[in-house]
């Protein structure tokens, strides 16, 4: 199992989820970067399942403008 992390901050959140840790679980990172090449980065991090992040580029993975 694999969590995409990150923290939302922008104008469209709500206050009181803004600078609160978010995850969304993935069973296999290949699913991981299928939803990811649909997205673009902003600063989301990939943790295994005992917290240890994972390295791997996902600037090169998501949608470039």
């Amino acid at each position: 199992m694999y969590r995409l992390c990150w923290i939302p901050t922008g104008w469209n959140t709500p206050e009181m989820y803004r600078g609160v840790p978010h995850a969304a679980n993935f069973k296999t990172l290949e699913d991981l970067k299928r939803v990811m090449r649909n997205c673009i980065y902003n600063g989301e991090r990939i943790e295994d399942k005992n917290g240890n992040k994972i390295d791997i580029d996902l600037i090169e993975i998501c949608v470039s403008l």
